[in-house]
């Protein structure tokens, strides 16, 4: 009996040796190696897998198959093609945690080309770790021991040539099929431009980064007619022309109460990084007043609130917005243009300025290799900008970014350094208040009472404390300056993710609405003059970006492109139109995917921002530009 049990028992090790070296046992880890790394994707995302549709789970599931049997296909190992998958899969998914942490929104393919300005910032930042991000961890460890378990290997013979080339071509055309077809469709993906982070966690990490890769290439729109966008454009260029004449014949006949020099003002533009005014929320109690100044120099200006396409990041999209008129509504979520679409010379408000006889001046106090910054500038028409590199010994740092007053005062030096008869136009990018705010060896000044425990937001509140000191300082000084001066002031955006504790209180009573959701897209701004402007004809209390510059020039009485014309009579109907929606002249919001009375209007807004961002052999030059007037 004990001979017969010995026998079975060395009779089944030889067969599950024999089975633990057969491809079918290596074929079952892979595809086990396959869903752990769904899961482990899903960890990352903070997702709960049970709670996701199962369609769109089948389709990560396919793309999780379709990298490995690409790996597969070139180096015809199961093992290696299953370790290469899970660790490219290991690297996309804890990058989309750590920005998630750091900035509020979930990774999407072009942030991989802000690789290096992300790198730069990094050290500003702590991790948060919590379970989710332990057991992903553990996850990633189990699949490498699959993985190093999986001892089949193929021989080389024509069978397995044949097989790697049909994975090869089957790889291929499944990327060929989602860019250019309606596939992802059969999967019922979700989408929520007003929330990346709900499309993530619906659809699943891989899915939604797949579906953004697709979406983030630019096609020419449907009926898209150079001919008819032609006959519209001519109708606004004989407009402007018109109403320079107007505003030539107003400028001569002025009266300046101030005793100012008639003359076209010096124009000044602050766009300060993540300066925003939280009580858009919910107000909250502070120790002290945050924003004093601020707050008093708004009642006696042009002010109100600017709607950003942007969220705790990606500031030149902002930029973008503002000085071209263009709009992320028409682009894709995660598009950057600066990254993407800028290589040659583009019309903006810097080519407007300077063909009324403005010297332009920008100044960035970080590093110009961010977002290409400089290769974009000279694209845009900025004749001088200074970057960190230039000026970084005349520097007060704060944290680790240039202070505010600073970099005013290095703004100070060129308006002084310039010619007498010279028009001053200057376009800042300030740093001082970006994120993270958990720099240790600064010291709060503000506290929150309603809220204990909560040293981020105290941070960030404390350095826009110092925001308004500076911009105290920059306006004392044009007060006293003779030349007729204006100063455009606003936030590119809100800060990301603070402590979750602080947003809880202020979105205690939030609702699902997208007139709650715009609130997180709010920045403050006013418009300033060293002389009398009139306030209430120019009031605008809810404006986006793209119309932005646009006010600006009413304001200074400068000549406006036929394109701000245009845009000036979609304003009536909708004062606002971001990368998340749009609103109209009763207050309502809309989804961008909306069909009603406004599609039209937008559609060949769309068309127009096209033809200037994209059709560069056929851009309607004259209706992006204004007339030489120096």
């Amino acid at each position: 009996m004990k001979f017969k049990l010995k026998e079975i028992l060395k009779k089944l090790k030889e067969i599950l040796k024999k089975f633990y070296k057969s491809k079918y046992f290596s074929l079952v880890l892979w595809v086990i190696s396959m869903f752990l790394s769904f899961v482990m994707a899903e960890l990352f995302n903070t997702n709960n897998i049970l709670s996701m549709n199962f369609l769109r789970i089948l389709f990560n599931m396919i793309i999780i198959f379709i990298m490995n049997i690409f790996f597969y296909s070139i180096i015809n190992s199961i093992r290696i093609s299953s370790l290469l998958s899970s660790t490219v899969i290991f690297i996309l998914s804890i990058s989309n945690y750590i920005i998630y942490c750091f900035r509020g929104t979930p990774l999407d393919p072009l942030d991989i080309l802000s690789i290096e300005t992300g790198f730069s910032v990094a050290s500003t930042y702590k991790l948060t770790v919590n379970s989710f991000f332990i057991f992903a961890f553990i996850t990633y460890a189990l699949i490498i021991f699959i993985c190093c378990m999986i001892k089949y290997r193929p021989e080389r013979n024509k069978y397995t040539i044949i097989s790697r080339i049909s994975f090869a071509i089957i790889s291929i055309c499944f990327i060929f099929v989602c860019f250019n077809t309606n596939f992802m469709n059969i999967f019922d993906l979700s989408t929520h431009l007003w929330k990346p982070k709900t499309e993530y966690t619906k659809n699943g990490f891989l899915a939604s980064f797949l579906k953004q890769s697709v979406y983030s290439t630019q096609e020419e729109p449907e009926n898209y007619s150079l001919d008819n966008l032609s006959k519209t454009a001519k109708k606004y260029t004989k407009k402007e022309k018109n109403e320079d004449v107007e505003t030539t014949q107003t400028s001569t006949n002025a009266t300046d109460e101030n005793n100012i020099v008639e003359k076209k003002p010096n124009i000044i533009i602050i766009m300060n990084e993540s300066f925003s005014d939280m009580s858009v929320h919910r107000k909250i109690k502070t120790n002290e007043e945050y924003l004093p100044y601020f707050n008093s120099l708004i009642k006696t200006t042009i002010s109100g609130h600017v709607h950003s396409s942007v969220y705790g990041g990606k500031t030149p999209n902002a930029e973008w917005e503002f000085l071209t008129n263009n709009s992320m509504a028409f682009l894709a979520y995660g598009n950057i243009p600066y990254q993407q679409y800028l290589s040659k010379p583009t019309t903006s408000l810097v080519s407007t300025l300077e063909s009324q006889g403005y010297t332009s001046y920008a100044i960035h106090p970080y590093y110009g290799s961010g977002y290409r910054r400089t290769n974009v500038y000279p694209l845009l028409g900025f004749d001088h900008f200074y970057f960190l590199e230039d000026m970084e010994d005349d520097l007060e740092i704060i944290r680790e970014y240039a202070s505010d007053l600073s970099t005013y005062k290095e703004l100070i030096k060129l308006f002084e350094a310039k010619k007498d008869d010279e028009l001053f136009f200057n376009f800042t990018v300030t740093m001082q208040n970006h994120s993270g705010y958990e720099f240790e060896p600064y010291e709060s000044t503000i506290t929150l009472t309603d809220v204990p425990n909560c040293p981020k937001a105290e941070q960030y509140l404390s350095i826009i404390k110092e925001s308004d000191n500076a911009l105290k300082y920059l306006i004392d000084y044009f007060k006293k300056v003779e030349e007729p001066t204006i100063i455009l002031f606003f936030g590119d955006h809100q800060p990301p993710y603070l402590e979750q504790e602080y947003w809880d209180y202020l979105n205690e009573f939030k609702t699902d609405s997208l007139e709650d959701d715009e609130k997180g897209y709010l920045t403050p701004y006013f418009i300033w003059a060293n002389y009398d402007i009139d306030k209430k004809e120019h009031q605008t209390d809810d404006i986006s970006l793209n119309y932005l510059s646009s006010l600006l020039l009413d304001v200074a009485e400068l000549d406006k492109t036929p394109y701000m014309h245009f845009l000036d009579d979609i304003k009536e109907s909708l004062p606002v139109i971001t990368g998340h929606g749009y609103m109209d002249n009763t207050g309502t919001y809309h989804s961008l995917d909306e069909q009603n009375e406004y599609s039209e209007m937008l559609e060949q807004y769309k068309m127009f921002q096209y033809n200037h961002l994209f059709d560069t052999k056929n851009t309607l030059e004259d209706f992006f530009s204004v007339k030489n007037n120096k």
